[in-house]
């Protein structure tokens, strides 16, 4: 079973609406869990070993402002899956998948560059790396940037992150309510 569950709004907390908030949390942290919970116990009596995988972000990895609720439901998905890949051994592999950027209509990239990875090549790092480990990035290009981020300080990445955040969000708001009129 793949729990492949994303959606993203970057911005400060305070700009978030309600419903953002809610739809950050819900999708991306509570429907993880709920459809992990539903199917567990079906896969655990199963005679033959299952896998989970739930898909992640390497933004789960600190509380990066300009993302703290994006961030902190993806967190809270791995460490559910990290933790359950424990609780099930030998019946279960679950893996969570902090992938970084995957050229997607969801991205609204569909050509991988410098930064992202085919759908494909996705698929193709994470199953490679089920029932090995709890974690993955998967690429090789993930765990670079992911170490970039690991490296520098928190207190340099969050400025960056955090006024990226505003000009992600008036861009969203612009198309927003261009799409209105």
């Amino acid at each position: 079973m793949i729990a492949n569950a994303g959606f993203a709004r970057f911005s400060p907390f305070s700009d978030l609406r309600d419903d953002e908030v809610e739809a950050l949390v819900q999708v991306n942290a509570t429907h993880v869990a709920y459809t992990i919970k539903t199917l567990s116990a079906q896969m655990l009596a199963r005679k033959k070993k299952s896998a989970i995988i739930v898909t992640s972000s390497g933004m789960a990895a600190k509380p990066f402002a300009g993302h703290t609720a994006y961030a902190a439901a993806k967190s809270f998905a791995s460490y559910m899956a990290e933790g359950l890949n424990f609780e099930f051994k030998g019946k279960i592999d679950v893996m969570s998948y902090q992938a970084g950027e995957v050229a997607t209509k969801m991205l609204g990239r569909y050509v991988p560059d410098r930064r992202t990875i085919t759908p494909e090549r996705a698929a193709e790092s994470c199953f490679r790396d089920l029932g090995l480990y709890s974690m993955t990035r998967g690429a090789f290009r993930h765990d670079i940037g992911n170490w970039f981020i690991d490296v520098l300080p928190i207190r340099i990445v969050n400025p960056f992150l955090f006024k990226m955040s505003k000009v992600i969000l008036k861009k969203f708001r612009d198309r927003e309510a261009k799409n209105k009129t």
